[in-house]
């Protein structure tokens, strides 16, 4: 097709933070949407690829989370209660309190779901 540009199952990110990112890290991109970064970024100015859809073991707060729970970012972990700084995904199964980590579907926008299913 003429008009695609790319899939846009990737972006390129420049790193502006002072913190390194590391391959696997979700990062913001330009404070309104995450990604997760395909490969590291040591220094600012450095130019990575980031995941913008798809699944990722992200870590988490010290809480259970049920699948299908919209996940927020609190500068660290993701946790089930919001934090401020907007929705990430979704908590693509049930984890229990002890888990590090919960599987998030990034970028996904749940439905509202009104009446019985």
């Amino acid at each position: 097709m003429k008009t695609e540009v790319q899939s846009g199952k990737t972006i390129t990110v420049t790193r502006s933070a002072a913190a390194a990112v590391s391959s696997g890290d979700l990062v913001t991109i330009n404070s309104k949407f995450f990604g997760v970064a395909a490969k590291g970024a040591p220094s600012t100015g450095d130019t990575f690829a980031a995941f913008t859809e798809g699944v990722y073991d992200l870590p988490k707060l010290a809480e259970g989370i049920t699948q299908g729970s919209p996940l927020y970012w609190n500068g660290a972990a993701l946790g089930a209660t919001f934090t401020g700084i907007g929705a990430v995904g979704m908590a693509w199964e049930t984890v229990a309190t002890g888990a590090t980590t919960v599987p998030t579907k990034i970028n996904f926008q749940l439905p509202r779901v009104t009446g019985a299913i």
